[in-house]
């Protein structure tokens, strides 16, 4: 098994966390068009939202894939 380091730990949790409630918004947002009505004025902002997650899922999976092809995780300075 690999060892992670702290810090990078630290970052794939973060990343972890955000698309979680990226899940969870897209997931009510689909769940708020079920059974809403084509002409119902709610339905052009929910599906915005549903836009918007798709968008910043890519910008998060972009920064993830950046970190780790980089290697970009924060030093652990002594204290």
């Amino acid at each position: 098994m690999e060892t992670v380091p702290r810090g990078q730990s630290d970052l794939r949790k973060l990343f972890h966390d955000i698309n979680g409630e990226i899940f969870l918004i897209r997931g009510n947002g689909d769940l708020a068009l079920i059974g809403l009505p084509e002409d119902s004025p709610a339905r052009k902002h929910i599906e915005e939202i549903i836009a918007r997650t798709e968008i910043l899922s890519e910008y998060v999976q972009r920064a993830h894939d950046h970190c780790v092809k980089e290697s970009v995780v924060p030093a652990e300075r002594p204290l």
